[in-house]
């Protein structure tokens, strides 16, 4: 049975939350079950040092963030916005919220909403090519509310359309829940925890979506559960 705890990544040059610092940040987030009495908090990492130090946590801010899994699933940085976007689990759907570098206050987007539909839809992992203004987000279960894939999210309305499917939602081949794009490599990057085809590191061009996966690696031996990714200057 798996009972992990949920982080969603954003790696970033951050330099409202690094104090200055020149070199890139890594905020991490952790979400936890309802039955839980885990941390939720928001951390930005110092890459150089290893040291992380709390940012944020959604349990206690004003305004409130209500959540039916208290956290943030997906992080995803917007450098010249000066702000993170995130989503949380609310019941059916996900709410995306932008979060000030500055302030740190949260300010609810929109409910994510299934394509051409206003039913909502639970996403995994949070992406934004901040070279097209690009929201992405990825969605693990598929079925028969919807496909698995890699969607587009508009970032006013919640609205989302599927920009590729992974599989078929007949098949299970694919469990993709972390997700970042690197502006340096100009790639998307997906973590797949599924061992039908081994758990991997894939990519994705941004400017061909349909070309679909490549793979990048292979996870280390022995790790089998990667719920989050951070990717910047050429690195995971």
């Amino acid at each position: 049975m798996r009972l992990s705890i949920h982080t969603g990544l954003a790696a970033a040059a951050l330099t409202a939350f690094g104090a200055g610092t020149a070199h890139a940040q890594f905020i991490t987030s952790i979400t936890r079950p309802t039955f839980s009495l885990g941390p939720t908090q928001v951390y930005n990492v110092n890459t150089q040092t290893g040291v992380s130090s709390e940012i944020f946590d959604p349990r206690f801010s004003n305004p409130v963030v209500p959540a039916s899994a208290p956290g943030f699933t997906g992080l995803a940085a917007d450098e010249a916005g000066q702000r993170l976007f995130a989503i949380t689990t609310n019941g059916t759907k996900s709410d995306l919220y932008s979060l000030d570098y500055a302030t740190r206050t949260p300010t609810l987007l929109a409910s994510l909403t299934r394509p051409s539909s206003t039913t909502g839809i639970v996403f995994d992992g949070l992406a934004y090519d901040t070279r097209r203004n690009v929201l992405y987000g990825t969605r693990v279960i598929g079925g028969s509310t919807g496909s698995e894939g890699l969607f587009t999210i508009d970032i006013a309305t919640g609205a989302t359309t599927l920009a590729f499917e992974y599989e078929p939602t007949s098949t299970s081949i694919f469990q993709i829940g972390g997700l970042d794009y690197d502006p340096t490599t100009d790639r998307i990057y997906l973590s797949d925890d599924d061992d039908t085809g081994g758990r991997n590191i894939f990519s994705m061009d941004p400017t061909s979506l349909s070309s679909g996966l490549s793979l990048v690696t292979a996870y280390p031996a022995g790790v089998t559960d990667i719920d989050g990714i951070g990717a910047g200057g050429g690195k995971l």
